[in-house]
């Protein structure tokens, strides 16, 4: 397990990417359900997502197969509840690459919408999660979960996430999170709200 760095950042973005192609809320901040699509505009999202936050803060894990990435996770330590408006906006270049001009208000209203949904109390926030296609049912989104997830335990710290299909849910259900409200985004993109209490 490795913090990623600046210069992984390209990587980082095609990995998350691919793993995201078929995600309904990512589809709905797209724009498109088209998976090439996705794979071909989707690395310039998570570059500004990345860059704009979780990369500058270190709290993005990964796990290499030799020099390349495998499976990385996104998050933000208690008190920082995801990427800021300073830090998207420095990097709107990247969010206007993907999205457009109509799409960058789309995603906004998105991300305000699941905003709303986020708990008070100081937490863990796992902003995005994703295993490389040929290494996906070998364990490393467990690894990678488990490595933050031990760490927030040792501090008496709680966790929360949003979850968009059953078998992500089923993974985060096996690392102690619990479902609490559906967020409706549109007739397809309905993730949950998962919280993980502190370890007593």
């Amino acid at each position: 397990m490795t913090p990623a760095a600046p210069a992984d950042l390209d990587e980082l973005s095609k990995l998350m990417a691919m793993a995201f192609q078929s995600d309904p809320p990512m589809q709905a901040a797209m724009g498109t359900t088209d998976p090439a699509v996705m794979v071909e505009r989707g690395p310039w999202l998570f570059r500004g997502l990345l860059n704009g936050g979780a990369i500058q803060a270190g709290t993005v894990d990964t796990i290499r197969e030799g020099q390349q990435i495998i499976g990385a996770a996104a998050w933000y330590a208690p008190g920082h509840h995801g990427p800021t408006i300073p830090g998207l906006v420095t990097h709107a270049r990247d969010f206007h690459r993907a999205l457009g001009t109509g799409g960058m208000v789309r995603a906004l209203k998105i991300e305000a919408e699941m905003a709303k949904y986020r708990p008070t109390t100081p937490h863990w926030y796992l902003h995005a999660i994703g295993v490389h296609p040929d290494a996906r049912g070998q364990g490393v989104g467990a690894v990678l979960l488990d490595h933050r997830l031990n760490q927030a335990d040792r501090a008496g710290q709680p966790a929360y996430l949003e979850s968009s299909t059953a078998r992500s849910g089923n993974l985060y259900r096996r690392h102690g999170f619990q479902p609490m409200r559906r967020i409706q985004l549109n007739e397809r993109a309905a993730p949950y709200s998962m919280w993980r209490p502190a370890a007593q």
